[in-house]
């Protein structure tokens, strides 16, 4: 029974993943700048944490991680047809 239930997991994960690599395929040459962003701004606040100019605009910093990441996750997301077991 247990072995089922992983199995089915690992299944579940799978379509997950093949449904976010055909997503990403369709992206446009916004929502790949949108995720160049995203992962540029995550790098930048990581890098900032020692700098005193950098610690100044840190919410503004954190505000863009934020709706760049949200964004991304909210295109991946609303297109991708979730397995049944996720849905629940």
């Amino acid at each position: 029974m247990k072995n089922r239930k992983l199995s089915n997991l690992c299944d579940d994960t799978i379509n997950i993943c093949y449904g976010v690599i055909e997503e990403v395929s369709t992206f446009n040459i916004f929502e790949w700048e949108m995720l160049e962003i995203a992962l540029l701004s995550m790098g930048a606040l990581i890098g900032s944490t020692f700098s005193p100019f950098f610690k100044k605009i840190r919410p503004l910093m954190i505000v863009l991680t934020a709706v760049t990441y949200g964004y991304t996750v909210w295109r991946l997301i609303t297109n991708i047809s979730l397995p049944k077991s996720f849905r629940d």
